[in-house]
């Protein structure tokens, strides 16, 4: 029986998360650089948003319709990508550019709210990020793998590719599931509290 975690996955995770904290760096340095040059009115629009949530229940049809076109053409590009000869570099350009925005995020999160704002940006992502990080995780570190080889190499790795693709998108429905009826439970929840 094939031993199904090796150096390997361990290097290959181990370097995709490397560029996901430089990313993050990165996002963090331009939400600090770019905070002073901000508009107002994204400041006056997140306290508007916040207090709505407050008030109202959000349409989850539609939010899930909305969510499901989102956060799925993430995954099905890097499933693609990763049948092509880019397939490294879209894995390692997918989680800097993933650490980016979680930089920025919150980052910018702290510097309007402070610690309010960084507890606001963590609790927006939970608890779908248990299920996104993962899978996505999971993905990139297959499609960096195989490195768009995946034509060359033999049947059995063509079915293992295509199982790791449908898992990760079923952890990324998963997420979407979360994030449409459980995250605004927790933000209903923060903002009772905040």
């Amino acid at each position: 029986m094939k031993k199904f975690w090796d150096e390997e996955w361990t290097g290959v995770i181990g370097m995709l998360a490397g560029c996901f904290l430089v990313g993050m760096a990165a996002g963090a340095l331009f939400g600090n650089l770019a905070y002073p040059y901000r508009g107002q009115e994204a400041d006056l629009l997140g306290v508007y948003l916040f207090n709505r949530l407050k008030e109202e229940k959000i349409a989850t049809r539609s939010y899930f319709y909305y969510l499901l076109e989102q956060r799925m053409r993430g995954y099905l590009f890097f499933a693609l990508a990763g049948l092509t000869g880019a397939a490294r570099l879209s894995a390692v350009g997918g989680m800097l550019v993933m650490g980016f925005l979680a930089g920025a995020g919150g980052s910018m999160g702290v510097l309007q709210q402070g610690i309010q704002g960084a507890l606001f940006f963590l609790g927006a992502n939970f608890p779908q990020a248990l299920l996104y990080i993962p899978s996505m995780l999971l993905l990139l570190t297959e499609i960096y793998r195989q490195n768009g080889k995946i034509w060359r190499k033999s049947r059995g790795m063509m079915k293992e590719y295509v199982l790791t693709v449908f898992l990760c998108i079923l952890g990324g429905m998963g997420g979407i599931l979360l994030e449409t009826y459980g995250n605004p439970l927790v933000l209903s929840w923060m903002a009772e509290k905040m």
